[in-house]
């Protein structure tokens, strides 16, 4: 067992800078695939007739998105200007 936790210790867990930016660019396709494909079309229905309760939960769901990608952005800008990536 503490061959294991040496072995885990010992073991180099940082990812390349390559890696990452074929991550970062999965990862940015597919957020920009998703908004060309509905999410940009939410606020359309913000103005139309549907019930207060959808309304609600589409523009959550928008107010989401876009947390999620900024936070993604900040993430990524930290990982590269830290230096974390090897």
């Amino acid at each position: 067992m503490l061959k294991l936790k040496e072995l885990l210790k010992e073991q180099d867990n940082t990812t390349s800078a390559k890696e990452w930016r074929k991550v970062e660019k999965t990862i940015t396709r597919g957020m920009d695939m998703v908004f060309d494909k509905g999410v940009k079309y939410i606020r359309d229905y913000e103005r139309s007739n549907l019930p207060p309760a959808e309304k609600k939960m589409l523009s959550d769901f928008w107010d989401d998105y876009m947390i999620l990608k900024s936070r993604f952005q900040r993430i990524n800008n930290h990982l590269i200007t830290k230096k974390h990536l090897k």
